[in-house]
């Protein structure tokens, strides 16, 4: 199955980029704008089971390079090792709320997309944002008023680059 869409949210809105009709219609285009996101270390970006997730997208679009290569990249999933529930259990854990799933499973190569699954990607995307923010957030307190969280050392979670001949990720602190 061929990944279809790629969401993108900043902390007002979010883009959801069709795939499938961008790499059929203008691949270089595609391959260009995405490698100005993805490559660039000055924006941080947020991920969840990014594993999985560069694994599809490599199968499904091997021929862009905007996919071989991340700067600045957190997978929010090993930072808080969550066992069950994936990402709709961390933003229980984290948020108070979970999110509906129900949509996951609904064909995502269809066009139009319903506005049910607009609104879950949209979501699926919006929820790491305020997850990182709460978290955030919680370190700017001063020391001692962390609400009873562990210590979350984010920044060391943060990807600086994939090797492409092995196909594994690298780590590097970030320091700012």
């Amino acid at each position: 199955m061929q990944v279809s869409i790629m969401q993108v949210a900043s902390e007002k809105k979010v883009y959801i980029l069709d795939l499938i009709k961008l790499y059929n219609d203008a691949p270089s285009a595609l391959d260009e704008c995405l490698s100005c996101i993805l490559h660039s270390p000055s924006t941080l970006k947020l991920c969840y089971n990014f594993q999985c997730d560069v694994h599809q997208l490599a199968h499904s679009y091997g021929e862009l390079n905007c996919f071989k290569h991340f700067e600045m990249l957190l997978d929010v999933q090993n930072v808080f090792k969550e066992p069950r529930g994936g990402l709709s259990g961390l933003a229980e854990k984290i948020l108070g709320t979970s999110l509906n799933k129900t949509r996951r499973n609904s064909n995502w190569e269809q066009r139009p997309l319903s506005v049910y699954q607009l609104e879950y990607a949209a979501l699926d995307a919006a929820v790491l944002v305020h997850i990182f923010r709460h978290v955030r957030r919680q370190f700017e307190r001063p020391s001692g008023a962390q609400d009873g969280h562990a210590k979350i050392e984010w920044k060391s979670y943060i990807l600086s680059h994939m090797d492409s001949s092995k196909g594994q990720l690298n780590r590097r602190s970030a320091r700012r």
